[in-house]
């Protein structure tokens, strides 16, 4: 039989409505100019032009060039930030975790690079590069930024026999990091000559190069004339190049394939390497007396160490630097600040007052709560939780709170995400404000889906195979990483495959999914440097992966209510034809829970009761899968996870389901609805006595014909 005839997708049962998966939950916008101050005020603050703005500026309502939805331009805001509020975060060498003085620091980035020998062929002094490591959403790039806003405002200070112009480049600006790798030898010269042209301007008339030669034709040539020249003329360049990392992650997730991981060693030796010869070899840019700030993140900079003898160059002034992370309620607490003071300088100068006095307070108070009753919840706290799940750290943290659409005076909604129903909160990071859930957005993993087919990639075919369907592989090798950190590769593949049959290249696409630096982020592969073998690496859990088994009410976080209503609505996710009828609700979204009063209460137990059915019937098809798929095949990977523990008690996950749904009406108080408790029961009761799901799931796993894999 085939695949469809057994299963089918989510995203192909009739009346399937996509919108509801591509469109956002909006929130009810009474006032367009506050509630851009709050996503700006909560933004990354690292996107603007003029580090030279010291005051916030009203917009005034007569310029025609001013954004009329804004009280104060997003730049004004931003530059502001880092040069008055954002304070450094602690600075330490790489290798010896020597603390290095702010100031220090910016001392090391701007001291000139320039040889005072006269001219020689173009070579106008070693460069100096430094590197600032550190994991995604740490302040790397906010603190280059300050770094740069620093030397910009006092340029004297930092160098007075020449003129310094800051380059920020920000990879992820000049290309599109959604396609494919350019392949930056081929255009980075271009691109990097046209960007200082266009900064150099201001201080000189760089037209004299291009009229001598052709800078399409010869750019390694242009640029270095274009060097000598601002030289003669009193001008150094110090470069901040930030977001490079791209061209090591965009081939993570299959580079434990051995034919694709060669792929991302070209993509690293190609563009990353290549990028950093062309700042140090001699016969590049080496020797032009440029002062480069090179930001990375810790595997890109490893990668760096190994393959280039521990950056030892022709011009040996490389060194390496590293961040102190801060708390998290502190990053939230400096745009807070900022908002106070925009809101400030908004009420001092306009005749509408925002009266916002109460709704700061109020956030502050929520934001930075530790107890309730005298019950310690600080881990619990929104702060903390999002922090834990999110993928890119801070940045995380202050994008999903700058995209709450929160109005400043509904302190019915500020009160329900931030202290009285965090869940709620966590569901729409979960969603990431979508209406419904859906792991092709790549933004939170489905722990139960294991499909090789969806997200297709022709360049990566042989990781696309068919294969037998599974909901339990991602779960198990997850678990498995978490109880044996630093495990190898390799145990895992003897694991899955030799004790459970699982194909290969699956397994190796769910620990390449696994991986994903800005996807799911549940696992880091600690590079062993002694050998280059895919077998060798060895895995670790990040942050979100363990919160993923948290104890949730006494069940695991990914067998929670919370979790599991937004994985049984994954249009990807792949259920039984016998089954899907009674288990998708194509008209639940998540837009209720933005409402309020009577409305909000009655769409929220109606929400909450039809989740809990689809995850009871979930929690079954788990079951009777797991049934067999053991009895099918997995009979010696049974005992194993058996006898270390690593089997869930799906019967506690369906009781918690139950009892969180009766809390949810009983805190709405609303007794005359806890007959879908009982409801809910006989359901529970009725499915677990289908012995159907069982034998169909024994059929399919019995079911030898290549149609039947999944495809």
């Amino acid at each position: 039989m085939f695949y469809d005839e057994y299963f089918t997708r989510i995203e192909d049962t009739a009346g399937f409505d996509k919108n509801k998966y591509n469109k956002k939950i909006e929130g009810f916008i009474f006032d367009e100019k506050a509630k851009n101050l709050f996503e700006d005020c909560f933004s990354h603050h690292v996107d603007f032009d003029n580090p030279l703005i010291n005051k916030l500026i009203l917009n005034k309502e007569e310029d025609d060039n001013n954004d009329k939805t804004r009280y104060i331009e997003r730049d004004v805001l931003s530059a502001y930030f880092i040069n008055h509020i954002y304070k450094a975060p602690q600075i330490s060498k790489f290798t010896t975790n020597e603390e290095v003085e702010y100031e220090n620091f910016v001392n090391n980035i701007a001291e000139s690079s320039y040889s005072e020998n006269i001219l020689n062929n173009f070579s106008l002094g070693s460069n100096r590069l430094r590197f600032l490591v550190g994991e995604v959403g740490e302040g790397k790039s906010a603190l280059t930024k300050k770094v740069l806003s620093t030397i910009e405002q006092n340029k004297n200070n930092y160098c007075r026999e020449y003129k310094i112009c800051n380059i920020y480049i920000n990879f992820e600006d000049l290309y599109n990091y959604g396609e494919k790798p350019i392949l930056l030898q081929n255009d980075f010269p271009r691109k990097l000559y046209s960007i200082i042209k266009e900064n150099v301007k201001h201080y000189v008339d760089i037209e004299v190069i291009s009229n001598s030669i052709n800078p399409e034709e010869e750019p390694l040539l242009a640029i270095k004339m274009m060097l000598e020249y601002l030289k003669l003329n009193n001008i150094r360049l110090i470069l901040y190049i930030d977001n490079i990392d791209f061209y090591h992650y965009y081939y993570s997730k299959y580079s434990y394939y051995e034919q694709y991981d060669e792929k991302q060693n070209e993509s690293i030796d190609n563009n990353i390497l290549w990028l950093y010869a062309f700042f140090t070899k001699k016969a590049l840019l080496g020797d032009q007396g440029l002062n480069i700030l090179l930001s990375v993140r810790n595997y890109v900079y490893e990668d760096i160490i190994m393959k280039t003898n521990g950056t030892d160059t022709e011009i040996n002034t490389t060194k390496a630097y590293k961040i102190k992370l801060v708390d998290e309620s502190e990053v939230l607490y400096s745009r807070i600040k900022l908002l106070e003071q925009a809101v400030e300088l908004i009420n001092t100068n306009r005749t509408e007052n925002l009266k916002i006095e109460d709704f700061l307070q109020e956030i502050k108070t929520i934001i930075f709560f530790e107890s309730i009753d005298g019950i310690d919840i600080s881990d619990n706290s929104p702060v903390k939780i999002i922090y834990k799940i999110g993928q890119h750290g801070y940045r995380t943290l202050v994008h999903f709170f700058s995209s709450l659409n929160v109005a400043y005076l509904d302190f019915e909604l500020i009160d329900r995400f931030l202290k009285k129903q965090v869940s709620s909160l966590v569901l729409l990071y979960y969603t990431n404000m979508y209406k419904k859930y859906t792991q092709q957005k790549e933004h939170f993993p489905n722990l139960f889906l294991n499909d090789c087919i969806v997200s297709y990639k022709s360049e990566f075919k042989d990781a696309h195979k068919e294969h037998k369907h599974t909901y339990w592989l991602k779960y198990f090798i997850l678990k498995i990483i978490i109880k044996k950190p630093n495990i190898k590769v390799q145990k895992i593949i003897d694991i899955f495959c030799k004790k459970g049959n699982y194909d290969k290249h699956l397994v190796l696409h769910i620990i390449g999914s696994l991986e994903t630096a800005n996807e799911f982020r549940c696992i880091e592969c600690d590079t062993d440097t002694a050998s280059n073998n895919i077998m060798h690496r060895k895995l670790k859990a990040t942050k979100r992966g363990m919160y993923l088994f948290t104890s949730t009410n006494k069940v695991e976080q990914c067998f929670d209510i919370s979790y599991l209503q937004i994985i049984v609505e994954d249009r990807w996710l792949s259920i039984p034809n016998l089954i899907i009828n009674d288990f998708y609700d194509k008209e639940l979204d998540y837009s209720h829970l933005y409402t309020t009063g009577k409305h909000y209460i009655d769409k929220s137990i109606e929400h909450t009761t039809k989740k809990a059915k689809s995850s009871l019937i979930f929690l079954k098809l788990l079951n009777d899968s797991y049934i067999a798929e053991i009895e099918s095949s997995k009979k010696e990977l049974h005992e194993f996870l058996t006898r270390n523990n690593f089997v869930p008690n799906l019967a506690k996950a369906s009781d918690s389901i139950i009892k969180n749904t009766e809390g949810i009406i009983r805190s709405f108080k609303r007794d005359r609805d806890l007959y879908k408790v009982k409801d809910l029961k006989d359901i529970l009761e009725f499915i677990n006595d289908r012995d159907d799901i069982v034998e169909f799931f024994k059929d399919y796993h019995n079911d030898l014909d290549i149609d039947s894999k999944v495809r």
